[in-house]
């Protein structure tokens, strides 16, 4: 018998890394980097307005100016701003070619048509410079991330359509017992619901890997055997519930061992669960 703590440590050094693969970003939610990302781009990619107002130069703060034109995001100027000019903006746009300041629009006043004045002591710059964020070939995302929505938003930012991925892991999961039934069956004398194995599936799933559930094996030999076999082929990793204790009916040790798996412990100190099996064959793994 061994402790918990052992028992992951032999399990972890006897992982290995997937096959890389490129994904589509829609796809790419919970997925692994299997590549660092870099940025193609300057964010922002220009000098652009933190705020609705005016682009100006700060000289120009304690006279009227003249607005010259109107900026939208997405627009390019198309004025440069001179002296005792501005250029009305929105959050977002591009500032203009000798503006060197943003007034908010809640700081100015309009003192006749197209003329505004700013009515208050200071402003700040409010302009986001270009590559104020990130620059060109910036590291973004390091390999080993766990593709979460944030990180959707950066992949897209930095046009990685289509990142390089590790392989989902292909985990076979069994269930033995000739006393169980499925959910959806009404459970007859001595019997009850298989509840292990849904649970199974649905941690697989949560954890980011690819289960194939192969249903409710009957406490025989030759069919856990049978099993096995075909769900070692088919998978990564097998994952088997029940039939690891020292009832006449546990065969899953037995069999572990009768496909060659290397058994590398057998006994885990905790309860429940002390009979955990744990074996690797061919770089898969079962348990």
């Amino acid at each position: 018998m061994i402790s918990s703590e052992e028992a992951y440590d032999l399990v972890m050094k006897s992982a290995h890394v997937l096959e890389k693969e490129g994904v589509d970003i829609d796809h790419a939610l919970g997925r692994v980097l299997a590549e660092d990302i870099v940025s193609d781009i300057d964010m922002p990619p220009f000098n652009k307005s933190a705020m609705d107002g005016y682009a100006c130069r700060k000289a120009d703060l304690d006279k009227e100016m003249t607005i010259i034109e109107v900026i939208a995001a997405g627009d390019t100027p198309a004025k440069n701003v001179g002296e005792g000019e501005c250029t009305k903006i929105m959050t977002g746009a591009p500032v203009p070619e000798g503006a060197d300041c943003v007034i908010m629009v809640e700081h100015t006043e309009l003192t006749d048509e197209g003329k505004v004045r700013f009515v208050q002591e200071n402003t700040n710059i409010n302009i986001c410079y270009t590559g104020e964020d990130v620059s060109v070939d910036d590291l973004v995302l390091k390999e080993g991330t766990l593709i979460a929505p944030k990180h959707i938003a950066i992949l897209a930012s930095v046009g990685a359509v289509k990142p390089i991925v590790f392989r989902k892991p292909k985990v076979g999961i069994i269930t033995t017992g000739s006393e169980l039934v499925e959910p959806y069956e009404t459970p007859g004398l001595s019997k009850i619901r298989n509840s292990n194995g849904y649970q199974l599936v649905a941690q697989v799933k949560s954890a980011c890997g690819q289960p194939k559930y192969y249903g409710i094996v009957e406490d025989t030999e030759d069919a856990t055997y049978n099993t096995l076999v075909e769900a070692l082929i088919e998978n990564d990793v097998v994952l088997m519930t029940g039939g690891v204790s020292m009832g006449d009916y546990d065969f899953v040790p037995k069999i572990m061992e009768r496909t060659n798996n290397e058994i590398l412990f057998d006994s885990v100190a905790v309860q429940p669960g002390r009979p955990t099996t744990f074996g690797v064959i061919y770089k898969k793994y079962c348990f």
